[in-house]
């Protein structure tokens, strides 16, 4: 059978999923894609408030919640006037995703990341989430502001986006290679963790325990 693929729209806070990614054809984008809309969050009243632009990385558990991060404070409102500090992570459930009412995920809690600036220009970013299928921890990646120094990998908490750990910096001295512009991150089926990054169009192999690059897979 030919899984769904989920994802997200961070330009335009929109879900959707590709029933069947193989009808999508050279040019189309419209076989088998389904957007089901924007994504909601209640604050403290219990009022739905729009999620918004600013959102990254996306994984799926193997509980079907889907993960993701918004790069900016999230303000929870109400009397008390919360305001959750950037990056803020949030989870969806997707077998209760429905096209008849909003999409509302819950708010899970600020990655407390020391030194994240979304002010800056490029903005830092929280890039990357994916879960290793043998243990089922959460790593995120953490692409600084700078893309000359390297990016941090994070082991982080699904229940309440604590870190757990600070895995090290995305780098291979002896190849002369870091990841600078981490854009996303996954996982294959057997524990192998890949992270592409933007400044060169490179493909690496990280391992997950150390950060350190092990190979490059794609160069260019």
């Amino acid at each position: 059978a030919i899984p769904t693929l989920w994802g997200i729209d961070e330009d335009f806070d929109g879900l959707f999923s590709v029933d069947d990614y193989t009808k999508i054809g050279a040019g189309s984008t419209a076989a088998g894609l389904i957007e089901w809309g924007s994504l909601y969050y209640q604050d403290l009243d219990g009022v739905n408030q729009i999620i918004g632009k600013h959102i990254e990385s996306f994984a799926i558990d193997s509980d079907f919640v889907a993960y993701f991060v918004r790069n900016r404070d999230v303000k929870l409102g109400g009397a008390q006037s919360v305001v959750l500090k950037a990056p803020v992570m949030l989870k969806l459930d997707l077998r209760t995703v429905s096209s008849t009412g909003p999409i509302v995920a819950t708010v899970v809690g600020s990655i407390p990341i020391p030194g994240f600036d979304y002010t800056l220009t490029p903005a830092d970013n929280v890039t990357g989430l994916s879960f290793d299928p043998g243990t089922g921890r959460l790593h995120a990646l953490y692409m600084k502001s700078d893309g000359t120094v390297a990016d941090i990998l994070y082991l982080v908490s699904k229940e309440d986006a604590s870190i757990i750990a600070e895995l090290g910096e995305m780098r291979n001295d002896a190849l002369g290679e870091i990841v600078g512009h981490g854009e996303e991150m996954e996982y294959d089926h057997v524990g192998n963790l890949f992270v592409s990054d933007n400044n060169g169009d490179q493909l690496y192999k990280v391992d997950p325990e150390t950060a350190k690059i092990t190979e490059v897979v794609d160069n260019n």
